[in-house]
This record gives C-alpha cells, sequence and structure tokens, in this order.
C-alpha cells in the first residue's frame, strides 16, 4: 500500500490516530508535524477521542472514619508502561500533618477534595496527586447558613470537569423535623471567584440522613438515598427531581452499599454488599439488571490478603471507597 494515500487522507489518518491508546502518545503525534497538529488541535477529535478512551482506573483510596485505619491509597496492578510512569511520578498520600483527620469528600477527574482540620478550624481542600508539587489548595470558605432548631443539616462537596470548564458544587440539605420535607440548597463555586454563589433551591420529599456518604455525582444529576427503599435524582439542568426505585431487598440506608459510575453517563452502578458477597447492579433506563455477583472470600484469596478471613472482611468492605483516574 502506498503511504502517501494514508498520509494524504486526513480523515483516514485521524481514524488511525483516534485509536492510540493513551493522551501521551497523541502529544507525540501531534509533535511530527504542523499538519498532524492542527488536525489532533480539533475539538470535535479530542472529543471523538476521549470518549473512545475514558480515563484510566490508576487506583482506590479507602476512606476510613477511624485513625486505627489511616487513609490510604491502593493502586491498580498492572498497568501499561505509560499509566505506570505517570504514578511514578504521582504522590497520592494526602498526609497534612493531621493524617487522622484528614477525609475525602469527592474523588473524580485526578482530583481529590479532602476535608481537614488545621488546629480546631475545620477546612476544604483539593489535591491532585499527579501533580503533587502544586500541593494542597484550599477551597474558599462555604456560605454561611443560619440552622434552624428544628432542622437537620447534611452536605457533600462535588468537583465537575465538562471539557475545559471546571467548577466546585456545595450541595446543603437541610430536612425539617416538623414538616418532613427536604430544602436543597446548590451553591457553585469557580476557579479565581472567591465567594460560593447560589446555584438553585428546591424542596422535596424528606431525604434519608445517610445520603451524605451516599451522594454521587454524574453526569448533571445528584443521585442521593430518599427513602430506604429509592434513590432521589435531582437534575442540575432541569432543576427538577425524579425518584429510582431500588432492586427488591436492596435497602439504601445500609452502610454496605454505594453508587458508583458506568460507562455510560445514562446508567449507574449500585454495589451491594450481602454476607460474604458483592452484587453488582446496573439501572439503565426504567430498570435493574445485576450484572455480577463476586465472592469476597474468593477475591482476598485471590489478593492473598490472608487477614481479610479472620472475620474482619465485613469491616474492609464496610469502608467508602472514592476511586481515581
Amino acid at each position: 500500500m502506498d503511504v502517501s494515500k494514508v498520509l494524504d487522507d486526513d480523515n483516514l489518518l485521524l481514524d488511525i490516530i483516534v485509536r492510540v491508546a493513551f493522551p501521551t502518545s497523541l502529544v507525540r503525534a501531534a509533535l511530527v508535524c504542523k499538519c498532524w497538529l492542527w488536525l489532533i488541535s480539533d475539538p470535535k477529535f479530542l472529543s471523538r477521542f476521549c470518549k473512545l478512551h475514558p480515563p484510566r482506573l490508576l487506583g482506590f483510596y479507602v476512606n476510613n472514619a477511624s485513625p486505627r485505619y489511616p487513609l490510604c491509597f491502593i493502586p491498580m496492578h498492572p498497568q501499561p508502561p505509560e499509566p505506570t510512569a505517570v504514578m511514578r511520578r504521582a504522590s497520592f498520600s494526602l498526609d497534612s500533618g493531621q493524617k487522622a483527620e484528614t477525609y475525602i469528600r469527592d474523588c473524580r477527574n485526578g482530583r481529590v477534595c479532602t476535608m481537614f482540620y488545621e488546629g480546631t478550624d475545620l477546612k476544604h481542600g483539593v489535591y491532585n496527586p499527579l501533580f503533587p508539587e502544586r500541593g494542597m489548595t484550599t477551597i474558599p470558605p462555604f456560605s454561611r447558613y443560619q440552622k434552624k432548631d428544628d432542622c437537620y443539616l447534611w452536605s457533600h462537596l462535588f468537583s465537575v470537569n465538562e471539557g475545559d470548564d471546571f467548577y466546585y458544587l456545595y450541595v446543603l440539605v437541610e430536612s425539617s423535623k416538623e414538616t418532613g420535607k427536604s430544602v436543597v440548597h446548590v451553591y457553585m463555586l469557580r476557579p479565581g471567584d472567591g465567594v460560593w454563589h447560589i446555584h438553585l433551591t428546591l424542596a422535596t420529599d424528606p431525604l434519608s440522613h445517610h445520603w451524605d456518604k451516599k451522594a454521587m455525582l454524574i453526569d448533571n444529576k445528584i443521585y442521593m438515598p430518599g427513602s430506604p427503599s429509592d434513590i432521589v435524582v435531582l437534575d442540575l439542568m432541569a432543576s427538577r427531581f425524579s425518584t429510582i426505585r431500588l432492586p427488591p431487598g436492596v435497602d439504601y440506608g445500609d452502610r454496605d452499599n454505594m453508587l458508583s459510575l458506568s460507562d455510560d453517563p445514562s446508567g449507574v452502578y449500585l454495589i451491594q454488599t450481602k454476607e460474604l458477597q458483592l452484587r453488582i447492579w446496573l439501572h439503565e433506563g426504567d430498570h435493574w439488571l445485576m450484572v455480577d455477583t463476586i465472592s469476597l472470600v474468593d477475591m482476598c484469596a485471590n489478593l492473598r490478603m490472608s487477614d481479610c478471613m479472620d472475620g474482619s472482611i465485613h469491616t474492609l468492605f464496610g469502608y467508602q471507597v472514592q476511586d481515581i483516574a
């Protein structure tokens, strides 16, 4: 085959380049010549590349609530040479001198949102393990809210990355003991703003008090526990709520259940710990499908985690897990 027929055909060339597996390979391709740089820099091509090659999971944090089990990062092995080189330069430690008092609020797109103490002051920060030289960036204090005597308050912090647009969302839930209703306040902070701005405020039926540890942001929708048998979904674009019924026998108030992202933004995984099994459900459209069942005993044996076999396996999988890509 005449190589010039490939190099002179932009569409065919892009069909080849889009199949390189990693962004680092894409950068090398862009350095070949100005023509390739121009083709690869096209936003439509970059969007196509990102959809074909979603971020690779480098590992996950075990987000503990006890000094006995400090916060730790578990790398995923094996990795191809390119991610391995990136991980060698990274630093996944969140030790700021108060290791037992540092907790993860959110983890996505390579950014870890943390909650920590400086003396007696509670603060929030963002850390990028892939760029440890930047250190921990402190987030401006949240807007002050006057708590009412008959209300419970819960909150969650999310980081959002949409193309070149990056911002934070702070979600505050106010649940009234008297009326049984909940009001959800959503605040937004963009880099450089310095202060939080109200994004929306909506009232809904009462939300579960477990929701702050169970909430998940997926494609401009916040999934959170409603009653023990359903999930409430807040659509940030449409400013409205909807409800998803859980599979029979699944209680979202149980700390051993959690949500997780799926490859398709229109779907969501529910991971249920039942005795010594992980049951993985996928919600797409209007129904749930059990896609896998994993024996924790067999998994620990395969990973040579002998300490899981002494009864501590329930404690291990009771922790909140945050992944980083």
